[in-house]
């Protein structure tokens, strides 16, 4: 029989190996090499979703729209590329399995591989791969243009269009854009409309019509902030600031590109966090702030090495060794110079540009068979069909003798050996049944822990009974994802001032369960003095603790554990508030008014973060009357409703507003209560903790 120790041994290598794992099971999540720990909070949260739908479906155009919801919602460059490969195998399986006279599937399983088609033409254009990138997006142009999907034949136009420019073939590039606008405006389809005014720009840019370029970007940034394309919003933004660079207007062009890093820094685009910052890198050079130039050369030049991306290399070696040249670090300087040539011609061979020519020529005599090749392939289809099922009959047969014949084999070996299994699974069972009992007691012991933690927990969070029943009237909704919580919610009374704030701490569970008690420990260590301390000087000092006693000093592969937080003082006397943040802001709901005011807060979290400033303190002045709220963002980013969406802050900003008039005593249970219901069957996704405060 086993051991304590070795059953013990066994789950505590087990719990380690899980701690330790980087990469997903190639299993569940159907691709290998997916490192989790690399994703953002989002993306995580969206595969997790998606493959648990995709395990749980039955039919198989239903599991291919789940990936493509994958393909089009994700945004990093080393995870939706292979999701976009499995629709191209999946689609390509089921266009060959249907029957040839259902019509309607065929279009869509075509519609749909012509645009995985176009997926895979722009992620080897982004690595820099233009030949094959053309070749996709001409694959796709032919699918769309038999099907009659004359969105997926301007959006291939537009891609064709684009590599037309970056190759010097203007003509052409300016027939493909203005085609693919005419048909989108035809259709209505903004989205596309914005590519292709931010595409034509590009041409006036290059045949030097400026003030025309700046104009269709303009009109191309517009749309996409109406459309809500944060991505088509930064690229405009982008070429925005390279205009303004290149007409001697740094401060505007600044302005532009580093809204633009804003944005692509949002939607995780790496390419274009990476070319903004070269840009910005080099505007600061321009300026004399060589030191700061060279941190965004180096992220920018760190960034397309690890992405593989040869423009954005260039574009980075370029500036760096200009930085390097002007410090007279002549080395590094030579280096980053023979870099720059090297992606240089990577990019602009003399063999990429006649494959280019030489494809448009092969289009253009392909274009005329596209009509009698779709004929041929549906005859083919046909016949194919017939075939297979002539070919399913004769294999059903001679399975079901093959079946009978070991069947009958099978019966017979089972009998001579079943009477000696039967005295061995016997024993088995037994030793099972220990084992089993073993594991249920330390299960119960572990969960046992658990509980008396929580219980710890609550005791360090005042209650809110506690935090004062003197204080203006307030409300806690504080509802943890699993026993423990990462969340949590700090209260001081000094003078006639009170300090209130709600954080929520890295992870949640036991890991972000012991980041709540130490950032509470610590903010009551930080106040245990006679001054009185603004939110602000509060927040640094908090920061230099965690970095402090969680030895952070930006290593790699150290902890990236902190908080986020929220924290305000108020007079209260005065209802005069001194407010600041990391990351997360106060909201307030002026009595009698319709709207709430968001003041937001540091874009830095309380821990380390490599360009660190001091908190801004922010001053404000309520009145009687005057709502506040601090808050995770565990509400608004709740998966739920009819069709899985987050809540989001819009309504949950709604959601506050409706329930002004009522006594804030009952606050609490309407937001458990709005927040089950929309919850419905998903599970909670993040700890929940929301104050609210009327004066």
């Amino acid at each position: 029989m086993v051991s304590i120790k070795k059953i013990l041994l066994l789950i505590f290598i087990l719990f380690v190996h899980n701690l330790n794992a980087q990469y997903a099971d190639s299993i569940r999540y159907l691709i290998t090499g997916l490192e989790l720990s690399e994703l953002t909070k989002a993306d995580r949260l969206l595969l997790d979703t998606n493959i648990t739908n995709y395990h749980k479906a039955t039919i198989d155009t239903v599991k291919l729209d789940i990936l493509i919801q994958i393909v089009e919602a994700c945004w990093n460059d080393n995870v939706w590329p292979k999701y976009n490969r499995l629709v191209l195998e999946s689609v390509k399986k089921q266009l060959l399995n249907s029957a040839a006279d259902n019509d309607k599937l065929i279009v869509k399983l075509k519609s749909i591989l012509a645009e995985a088609l176009n997926n895979e033409g722009y992620y080897f254009k982004e690595f820099g791969d233009i030949p094959l990138a053309l070749d996709y997006y001409e694959q796709s142009l032919k699918i769309d243009e038999s099907i009659g999907n004359d969105k997926g034949v301007a959006t291939s136009l537009n891609n064709i269009g684009s590599i037309y420019m970056e190759q010097g073939m203007t003509d052409e590039a300016l027939d493909n854009f203005n085609q693919g606008l005419k048909i989108n405006e035809e259709i209505g389809d903004k989205r596309g409309i914005s590519l292709s005014l931010n595409n034509i720009a590009g041409i006036y840019f290059n045949n030097g019509a400026i003030d025309e370029a700046e104009e269709y970007f303009e009109r191309s940034y517009e749309l996409d902030l109406e459309i809500n394309n944060l991505k088509g919003a930064a690229n405009s933004l982008s070429n925005l600031g390279y205009i303004y660079k290149k007409t001697e207007r740094p401060q505007e062009s600044l302005e532009k590109f580093n809204a633009a890093l804003s944005l692509f820094r949002k939607v995780d685009l790496q390419s274009g966090i990476s070319l903004v910052q070269a840009n910005i890198g080099g505007l600061l050079l321009q300026e004399g702030d060589i030191s700061i130039a060279k941190l965004y050369g180096d992220s920018a030049l760190a960034i397309g090495q690890k992405m593989g991306q040869p423009s954005s290399v260039k574009n980075a070696a370029e500036l760096l060794f200009r930085i390097n040249f002007e410090q007279e670090n002549w080395k590094e300087a030579l280096d980053m110079h023979q870099l720059f040539i090297s992606m240089r011609d990577s990019l602009k061979n003399i063999e990429t540009e006649r494959k280019t020519e030489k494809q448009q020529l092969q289009y253009q005599f392909e274009k005329q068979n596209a009509i009698a090749e779709a004929e041929h392939d549906k005859q083919l289809l046909v016949a194919d069909a017939k075939q297979k099922r002539h070919q399913l009959v004769n294999y059903f047969s001679i399975a079901g003798l093959l079946i009978v014949i070991v069947f009958s084999y099978v019966i017979y070996n089972r009998l001579k050996i079943t009477n000696r299994q039967k005295l061995l699974i016997e024993e088995k069972n037994e030793e099972l049944a220990n084992q089993k009992s073993i594991v249920d007691e330390k299960n119960t012991e572990i969960i046992d822990s658990i509980h008396y933690a929580q219980r710890i927990q609550h005791a360090l969070l005042k209650s809110e009974e506690n935090i004062s029943n003197n204080h203006p009237e307030h409300f806690i909704f504080f509802k943890p994802k699993d026993i423990l919580s990462g969340d949590f919610y700090w209260s001081l009374k000094k003078e006639n001032y009170w300090y209130v704030a709600v954080a929520d701490c890295t992870g949640h569970g036991v890991p972000g369960a012991m980041l709540t008690m130490l950032g509470s420990s610590f903010l009551n260590e930080i106040n245990q003095g006679m001054k009185l301390l603004s939110p602000a000087e509060i927040l640094d000092r908090l920061r230099d603790k965690i970095t402090q006693e969680l030895s952070q000093f930006g290593a790699e592969g150290e902890s990236k554990d902190g908080m986020d937080i929220s924290l305000i003082r108020i007079d209260l006397q005065t209802f005069k508030a001194e407010w600041a943040g990391a990351n997360n802001p106060l909201w307030v709901l002026k009595a009698g008014k319709q709207e709430i005011i968001e003041i937001k807060g540091d874009r830095q979290p309380i821990g380390y973060f490599e360009y660190a400033q001091p908190f801004q303190n922010n001053q404000v002045q309520l009145e009687k009357g005057d709502i506040f709220y601090l808050f995770s963002d565990g509400f608004a980013d709740q998966f739920g409703g009819e069709v899985g969406k987050k809540f989001k802050y819009k309504s949950f900003k709604k959601l506050l507003i409706s329930l002004q008039e009522r006594p804030i005593g009952s606050h609490k249970k309407e937001l458990e209560k709005h927040f089950m219901s929309w919850m419905g069957d998903y599970q909670q996704v993040d700890d929940v903790c929301i104050m609210g405060v009327r004066l």
